[in-house]
Order: structure tokens, then sequence, then C-alpha cells
């Protein structure tokens, strides 16, 4: 079979040279996916969009992910009521739902006078997030944990899984060599907050499917000769992104994906999230959306090298200025979704993600696999 998936976000997957288990080959269990709603845009989501989206996910048959903040104060029940809000919708059209859980690592302490009233707010967080899921779902449970960990991680992006100045986490076991000191930080502290907040939710979803999604350095930086992933506990699935117009060149993107999607896989299967949208700043982003060749060739390769599941992020980061290929049409105001901004682009991405085979699908979009448009 082929597992197809939309992360609006969105997802099509591996049926052929990848060894999977009869669990997944499952046709009754959704695998399919795409992301329903991206951070801090909440407000900007109408009721057209909300209905729409969750309608598109149905039809498709994808499961909705749905962002799920953990912490505590007024963005986090602003969250809970979102999340409510979200249930709701997809109950009303059908629709499966994940959740993905933005967890950083300095949001709780771990030294003995802060330990016992930090994890009880976690705990208290997370059982009320999966509690409220459950209420709506309790017949499927699916939960990836973090948002690019290693990037959004670092003490620039308001976490310390590289850092050793928050004092309230305990040292690393002081028999890690110095060379490879930090990398091992990151596993440390990596590991202590998956033990933790995996152990919450098994509290209340024991049959719970749990999966990280990892940043780009723990891929390639090492520990103890082995790459820094290996060192990082074993989830149900992994979760990884890598665009295509953020790299220099498309060759160069194919080099990364060629390395990466077999790590990944061989620890556990790995979801590929591919660009649908047109990026920001990072790298070389800055308002570069993707050409149809190059969003179906991306999944192609993706799909080759044996992903278990494929998809699109959808949210647009910033306002098209690079746009070379029709039937695509640029969206003009930054930090909307594809589907606002972009509609035949996105109802293209679902074409491609909701097809069987991905060559049959570029044959039936009229383009051309030997060309590219960058």
């Amino acid at each position: 079979m082929k597992i197809t998936a939309f992360l609006v976000t969105f997802f099509v997957s591996a049926s052929q040279g990848f060894a999977m288990s009869p669990e997944l080959c499952d046709s009754a269990v959704i695998r399919n996916f795409a992301m329903y709603d991206a951070y801090n845009l909440e407000s900007t989501y109408s009721d057209t969009y909300k209905n729409g989206a969750m309608a598109d996910m149905a039809e498709h048959n994808h499961a909705a992910i749905v962002y799920a903040t953990v912490g505590d104060g007024p963005e986090s029940t602003q969250r809970l009521n979102y999340i409510d809000n979200a249930m709701q919708v997809a109950q009303v059209h059908g629709t499966e739902v994940w959740l993905q859980m933005r967890l950083y690592d300095n949001e709780f302490g771990w030294n003995a006078l802060a330990l016992s009233n930090s994890t009880n707010r976690l705990r208290n967080s997370i059982h009320d997030i999966v509690d409220l899921y459950q209420s709506y779902q309790p017949q499927r449970c699916k939960i990836i944990l973090f948002e690019e960990a290693s990037i959004y991680h670092s003490p620039q992006g308001g976490g310390e899984f590289w850092g050793s100045g928050n004092q309230n986490y305990p040292n690393p076991p002081q028999t890690l060599s110095i060379s490879s000191l930090w990398n091992n930080v990151f596993v440390f502290r990596f590991n202590k907050l998956w033990d933790t907040v995996t152990g919450y939710i098994k509290e209340v979803a024991p049959d719970c499917e749990l999966g990280w999604h990892i940043g780009h350095a723990p891929t390639y930086l090492q520990v103890n000769g082995e790459p820094l992933v290996n060192s990082l506990r074993v989830p149900d699935f992994t979760f990884y992104d890598l665009y295509p117009m953020v790299s220099p060149t498309y060759e160069s993107f194919e080099e990364k994906l060629i390395d990466r999607i077999p790590l990944l896989n061989s620890i556990a299967p790995v979801h590929y999230l591919g660009q649908l949208h047109t990026t920001n700043f990072f790298q070389h982003g800055g308002g570069r959306t993707p050409s149809l060749q190059v969003m179906i060739e991306s999944q192609r390769l993706a799909h080759e090298l044996g992903a278990a599941g494929l998809g699109w992020y959808t949210k647009n980061a910033q306002n098209t200025q690079n746009l070379t290929e029709n039937p695509f049409d640029p969206n003009d105001t930054p930090q909307t979704t594809v589907r606002d901004s972009s509609p035949l682009r996105y109802a293209t991405g679902l074409d491609i993600t909701s097809s069987y085979d991905l060559p049959i699908a570029c044959s039936q979009l009229g383009c051309s696999q030997s060309q590219w448009s960058q």
C-alpha cells in the first residue's frame, strides 16, 4: 500500500523497498496527515478556513495535525480552548486528529527545589491536553513531540538543550568527553524531557503512538563517533522536514535527503515534511516558492528513499518573491496559509499526496520529469 499524508502541512508514503510491519500496513489506519493550524496564527483563521481544511482532510483520508503547546498560564488556557474548537470542527467533518506538542526544555525546572512543583505543572498540563483530545477521539491517539528539536531548543530559540547556563538543570554526567560535551548535553536533556513527557502521556493514554520531530543538526552531528540521533530515545515514529527552496541548489537538497531519510528510518518509520509553502529567510529561503516539478520530484525522492509518510507544510512565512512556474498563485501577504493565499497550489499539493504513484501523478499534472524551474 501507499501511505499518503498532508501537513497544513500534507503527506504520500512508501509501498516498495521499505519493510513495513503488519500494523503499518493495516489499511484501516489513517496514515495521511495535514497540519491544520500553525503556531500563533489561530486568531487569523476564519470559520471558512477551519471547516474547509477539515473537510478537505476528511475527503482525502488525511488526519489533521493540531498544535498543543504545553505549559501553564494564559497562553496554555488559550491553546486548550483552541484544541477544543479544532476537535469540534473535526468531529463535524469526521476528520481524525493528531497532536503536535511544542515543548521547550527550559519551561520546567529539574533541580531538587523546583522538581516537585515543575513536574506537577507539566503533568497537569499534559493530562489536560490529552484528556480533552481523547474525550473527542478515544479510539486513536497519535502525538508528535517537539517542533524541530535543536532549532527551537537552542538558547537563541528559547530553549536550553544546547546550553548549560540554566541552573534548573542537573549537570550532564561527568564522564563525557570535552570534545563532544555539547552534543552529549543535548542528548541528556532531550532524553530527560522525552522520558518525563511520554511517561505523563502514557498515564492517561497508555496506547498512544508517540514520535519526535527532530531538527537538522542532530542528523549530522555526532556522539562517540555515531550520529547524534542514534543516542536519542527510540520513538514509535520520527518526523522530519527539509525544504528544497532553502537549500542553495536542488542537488544539495538531494544530497541531504539521501543521507537523512535512511538514517531516521533506521531508528523508526520517518514521516517526511516537504515544501508547498513560501519560505522565510532561513538560509537560502526568503520568499522562494517551489515549482510543480520540485514538489513532485522531492516527494518522489523521499518515497524512493523509504519514507513511511510524505507531506507538505503549508503556512506561508513570507510574501512570494520568487515564483517561477504556473499554475501557482503568489501569496502577497506573509503569515498566511497556502489554502487561503494560493488555492490552486494547495489543491495541487493535495492531488500529489493523494496519488498512489508519484510518477503517474507527474504525468497527470502535465509536468516534465526532466526539467526544473527553480
